[in-house]
């Protein structure tokens, strides 16, 4: 074999190392992108909620996909989709996979694929530009059944951003989801059922899922941003609690009965307290009281009842137990957590506060008590109610930026990012 031969193969052995190289490298890289989640269902669960926040490049849009593939159909169905209260508030529309109506059940895409998601009313975008939404925003609840006791996995494949665009020839504008703005990171859940002894903590999350997909890249060619291309945030919840008139926020006094009430009220309103009719079901609740109309509401609502005197006691302190047992009713919640708490033993409320407990609202103390008849602070109550709200901790990008007017909640307050985002600022 000749020198030239001899090194022309030593060149070959060579390039194909670095090759090797790049593609485990690459391959590496790939699989560092995709994250997995375990989900671990106790029995008696047959719910996974997977709640997908998208993290858009910084331009208006008006619509958002998630695409998904399931790995065993019989084991686990997409029942439904539900977008968050505040997109319902703006008229977005769901857009969900084909319902089959002769199998009952939504049918993927011929890759095997179901997207779920939302897209701004068409009407809106051509002729008023409304409800463009920009940066970071919860979209909602992707709801699986999964009715089988071998394991399963839900695959993120994707998510679609829609633009404002104008089509050639036309005048309108109109929203168009990109096909190749995200194929990756990936998210791979892996669902099972605990046996009867496994313990459900740790790696598992139980039902719920909340996942991050950040769109990556540029943005697509021959995007335009529309009239409104400062348009607002997204909205991140409904706003249900609001400050004093001397700019207070009052954040460490004690939650009130009424106060409590009134939060329950607008979020189940979107926002909004209904006006009472004009009874006055309770002897201390006169239709001049400024929550009179949430405490008929709560009434109404079966939330709330009078006393044996036929009071509410509207300006006494929530307890712990009081407020469960209101939060329990208006979301008529059916879970109920495992009992580890010392003091509940005989409570009349430890059915409701361990339904509380199970969604997060609530946890006990280091002690191992619960204190069902201590009170709460506005904090605490709307600390609790925004984590289950959004189903865990807000993201920076959801608060950050924002400006309390309540000059006894600075920035540097512990409590300062659940505020904002209770009182909408």
């Amino acid at each position: 074999m000749t020198k030239k031969s001899m090194g022309i193969i030593r060149l070959c052995l060579i390039g194909l190392f670095f090759t090797l190289i790049v593609c485990f490298a690459f391959s590496a890289f790939a699989f560092a992108a995709t994250e997995e989640i375990n989900v671990i269902l106790k029995a008696g669960e047959n719910e996974v909620r997977i709640t997908p926040t998208a993290d858009v490049l910084d331009a208006p849009y008006a619509g958002v996909q998630f695409g998904l593939k399931i790995s065993d159909d019989k084991a686990l169905k997409f029942t439904r989709f539900n977008l968050t209260a505040d997109l319902r508030k703006v008229n977005a529309l769901i857009y969900a996979p084909t319902f089959d109506d002769a199998k009952q059940s939504f049918v993927p895409d011929q890759n095997g694929v179901y997207f779920f998601g939302f897209t701004d009313d068409p009407q809106q975008v051509s002729e008023k530009h409304e409800n463009q939404f920009s940066g970071s925003m919860a979209v909602g609840t992707a709801v699986f059944e999964y009715t089988g006791n071998s394991p399963a996995t839900i695959t993120i494949t994707e998510m679609k951003v829609a633009r404002i665009v104008k089509l050639e020839g036309k005048e309108d504008w109109v929203s168009k989801f990109n096909d190749n703005v995200l194929k990756e990171p990936l998210y791979i859940i892996h669902v099972s059922r605990a046996s009867s002894t496994e313990s459900t903590t740790g790696g598992g999350t139980g039902g719920d899922v909340d996942i991050k997909t950040k769109e990556t890249g540029t943005l697509p060619t021959g995007v335009e941003d529309g009239p409104t291309s400062t348009g607002p945030k997204a909205p991140v919840i409904t706003p249900f609690i609001e400050g004093f008139e001397d700019s207070t926020f009052r954040g460490q006094t004690q939650m009130t009965r009424e106060q409590f009430v009134t939060i329950l009220a607008r979020l189940k309103n979107d926002g909004e307290v209904p006006a009472a009719g004009g009874t006055e079901t309770f002897a201390d609740v006169a239709k001049s009281k400024w929550s009179y109309d949430a405490i008929e509401w709560a009434f109404t609502a079966g939330i709330i009842e009078p006393n044996s005197e036929g009071k509410f006691r509207p300006a006494e302190p929530l307890t712990r137990a009081e407020m469960a047992v209101m939060f329990v009713k208006a979301e008529k919640l059916t879970g109920v957590a495992e009992n580890k708490f010392s003091d509940l033993g005989g409570h009349a409320a430890a059915t409701d506060i361990l339904k509380a407990v199970d969604v997060g609202i609530f946890t006990g103390y280091e002690d191992g008590t619960f204190r069902p008849d201590g009170s709460t602070t506005r904090y605490e109550a709307v600390t609790a109610l925004v984590r289950y709200l959004l189903g865990g901790e807000p993201q920076d990008s959801m608060w950050q930026g924002a400006k309390l007017s309540f000059s006894d909640t600075p920035v540097s307050n512990w409590a300062y990012k659940y505020v904002v985002l209770a009182v909408g600022q």
